[in-house]
């Protein structure tokens, strides 16, 4: 399971990195752009995770703290890519989704989209707690 957990990470890298060498919004440094990117999804399901548990366990914690994650995240996450240039191997390899350069694409999409929708509409509803 780690194994296809590994295989999907690279797939939504190597998408990321498509889009964003083939887009403006890359920048000079497409490299960077693509790994602050997956911080960011890796960093929403940590915090909806985070929240979650202070809610089970009964702590009333400020909501910001749940975002000092961040900072461990994005720093983890550039160590785990630019580790043994992890990065430029994905992208030799191409890993796709089936072997499929458009069901990856779509799936990356899909997934990216899905972050966003959760961090855009049900994390604000969950830091709020029902609060006016």
């Amino acid at each position: 399971m780690l194994k296809n957990i590994h295989r999907a990470i690279d797939v939504f890298f190597y998408n990321l990195y498509l889009y964003y060498t083939s887009s403006k919004w890359g920048g000079s440094e497409p490299i960077s752009t693509v790994i602050f990117m997956m911080a960011i999804i890796f960093f929403i399901p940590i915090v909806f995770l985070s929240m979650s548990l202070t809610s089970l366990l009964g702590y009333d914690i400020y909501w910001w703290l749940h975002f000092l994650l961040a900072i461990p995240i994005v720093i983890f996450t550039f160590k785990y890519f630019r580790k043994n240039d992890r990065y430029q191997k994905i992208i030799e390899n191409k890993p796709l989704f089936f072997n499929n350069q458009k069901l990856s694409a779509l799936l990356t999409v899909l997934f990216v989209f899905f972050v966003w929708i959760f961090f855009v509409m049900v994390l604000p509803v969950l830091l709020l707690g029902g609060r006016n």
